[in-house]
């Protein structure tokens, strides 16, 4: 199947709008097309109502536990997914890329009336986004969006940016699913129509078609798609388990969020959490024997200790503020960096990657979409 997961596919919808408005057509207030003020919130809305009615984790409804928290969460987290908007805004601004307002509307009400099936195991999305956004540039050009290629497809498999290139019909041939046109897989080198989600006790791997909604691959043991595991079940990881629990070394176990300064944490052993969205942190020591886990604290801000070197006590820089520990200088916790500063981890990045040449990589010039 293509690789483009779904829920890229609703950033791109909610960008629909968006792009729209600023190019000058489709921003109408009225009739059939998504105006341009309504993108942001009805996209948020739409996702968070889709992830509170099929959560695919244990952090939806039960670290967050209804749609505006989600929404509070992903306006919190925005930073990247803006960024990706904004990639998209200067492709319609600069002639890469035409927008249908109709169709926006169309798509993200197809978002919102889809089933968990679809939102989790159909990697193109719904039918009508793909006739949102029609590419203007040839094959061969540079791109680093499927939406700005009149044929339908950038090609970034080996370089970013990528190329151009046409997508492939039914019975053509491929090398990847992402070459394939909407509703197709690459199968054996020829794109097919995609099969649905598979049913319990069909065989499966995890190179070909996705269990249903409710069930995982259980490729170590029975192969076969298996109804998600219950509290003390062994394990291998969260996917395994029912939404609400995580998978520890004593099988599936149910997450207990925790929301009160000095309550006792300890997410490895017990599945006990803070609730971080909340700034809040587990504590704990460093030692011989790994992590000793303490208690929930509030989160160090930007300046503050996060390492008592002397206790040997690590105390987590809070997440929403885009910072890291500096643990080799001055044992605080600092702005994470922008493309081209020094770097010795992926942690002190912006972009989540230090190269190999301790910088680290800008995620407006490196990141394809």
């Amino acid at each position: 199947m293509r690789n483009r997961k779904f829920v890229t596919v609703l950033t791109l919808s909610a960008f629909f709008a968006f792009a729209g408005g600023l190019s000058g057509c489709g921003d109408d207030d009225g009739g059939n097309s998504l105006p341009l003020s309504e993108v942001e919130s009805r996209y948020t809305e739409a996702m968070c109502n889709k992830l509170m009615e099929c959560p695919d984790n244990w952090m939806m409804g039960v670290m967050i536990t209804n749609t505006q928290e989600c929404i509070d969460v992903m306006t919190m987290m925005g930073g990247e997914m803006g960024e990706m908007f904004g990639y998209f805004t200067e492709a319609v601004q600069d002639g890469r890329a035409d927008y249908d307002g109709e169709m926006g509307r169309k798509c993200l009400d197809a978002i919102e009336s889809t089933t968990c099936d679809a939102f989790f195991n159909n990697p193109d999305g719904p039918e009508e986004c793909e006739t949102t956004f029609t590419g203007l540039l040839a094959d061969g050009e540079s791109c680093r969006a499927d939406i700005e290629c009149a044929g339908g497809w950038c090609d970034t498999r080996s370089a970013c940016p990528g190329e151009c290139a046409a997508l492939v019909a039914e019975n053509g041939s491929c090398e990847d699913g992402e070459q394939c046109e909407w509703g197709l897989s690459c199968v054996d080198g020829v794109c097919v129509p995609s099969p649905g989600p598979l049913a319990e006790g069909e065989e499966c791997d995890f190179d070909g078609p996705e269990c249903a909604y409710g069930l995982f691959c259980d490729e170590q043991g029975s192969g076969e798609c298996t109804p998600w595991k219950g509290e003390g079940e062994e394990c291998n990881w969260d996917e395994e388990c029912e939404r609400d629990k995580a998978c520890l070394e004593t099988g599936c176990t149910t997450v207990t969020v925790l929301n009160q300064v000095g309550d006792n944490c300890d997410p490895e052993n017990e599945a006990r959490v803070c609730d971080f969205f909340s700034g809040l942190v587990c504590q704990f020591g460093v030692g011989e024997g790994g992590a000793q886990f303490t208690e929930c604290v509030e989160a160090a801000g930007e300046g503050e200790e996060c390492f008592d070197s002397e206790n040997m006590l690590v105390t987590p820089c809070d997440m929403r503020d885009r910072l890291y520990c500096d643990f080799q200088d001055t044992a605080t916790c600092l702005p994470k960096k922008a493309g081209g500063e020094e770097c010795n981890d992926h942690e002190e990045c912006i972009s989540g990657w230090c190269d190999m040449d301790g910088m680290c990589a800008s995620v407006e010039s490196d990141e394809c979409y």
